[in-house]
């Protein structure tokens, strides 16, 4: 027995999510959160413009009224803002208050790596660049301290500027 689209009513996306929100997680025996149910609705919408794409899906599917009435069923997703750790800047504080090395090892690799630590606890601090974001930063990006913002490669490959602040340039080029 083959299936086809035909035999899908066309109120299938809307289905689906209430079907989502009934059913009981198979790990906890608990309701789905209102988040992942969000999530499996973004992943079987993304089949479904799949399938449209290809004209796979008969005439009577209307994806632009599927995805409004899915969204209307849906309804609005509660989404939790960033979650701050309150011990970074303690980190940041204990970096800047170790001493620097004696004026005969100024010049030496201990004093390089402890401006370098302080850099960069300040830098991932204040500019919201990720760990991946400031490995991949060079000094054309920073040319010697003289710029306050650099454009960055972020996600997926795509630019964006971030921004530095001047206390920061001191300590990339202290004296």
């Amino acid at each position: 027995m083959t299936a086809t689209a035909d035999a899908l009513p066309r109120s299938v996306m809307d289905e689906y999510i209430v079907w989502m929100r009934e059913r009981p997680s198979l790990r906890t025996g608990q309701p789905i959160s209102a988040r992942s149910v969000a999530l499996y609705h973004a992943a079987v919408a993304d089949l479904f413009k799949y399938a449209a794409r290809r004209g796979w899906l008969p005439d009577r599917f209307n994806w632009v009224e599927m995805r409004a009435s899915a969204a209307e069923t849906l309804g609005t997703i509660p989404t939790r803002s960033a979650q701050f750790d309150r011990r970074i800047p303690l980190l940041v504080a204990y970096v800047d208050q170790l001493s620097l090395p004696r004026d005969h090892q100024r010049t030496g690799r201990a004093h390089l790596e402890l401006l370098r630590d302080r850099a960069l606890m300040h830098l991932l601090l204040s500019s919201g660049m990720t760990n991946a974001e400031v490995v991949s930063l060079d000094r054309t990006h920073i040319e010697d301290a003289r710029n306050d913002s650099a454009i960055i490669l972020g996600r997926r490959g795509q630019e964006r500027p971030v921004f530095f602040v001047s206390r920061l340039a001191r300590l990339w080029m202290p004296g």
